[in-house]
């Protein structure tokens, strides 16, 4: 899989369906991976933010120039 940090929901949703050998199958609806990816997503957030707080939330200085 790509980067995640430059991942499209189809290209998470193609990689989980590669991993679970689902491809071709309609078993899971491409709306409920997507709804799957995202409440999974929420989940990382929640525990990323428990566990690193406000230190979690940084802001960039867009002000300077590299």
């Amino acid at each position: 899989m790509p980067n995640p940090g430059v991942s499209s929901l189809l290209l998470i949703r193609t990689a989980a369906k590669q991993r679970a050998d689902l491809v071709a199958s309609q078993f899971v609806t491409d709306p409920e991976w997507n709804s799957n990816i995202n409440a999974s997503l929420q989940e990382l957030f929640d525990m990323l933010v428990q566990k690193f707080g406000n230190d979690y939330y940084v802001a960039l200085d867009t002000t300077k120039k590299p």
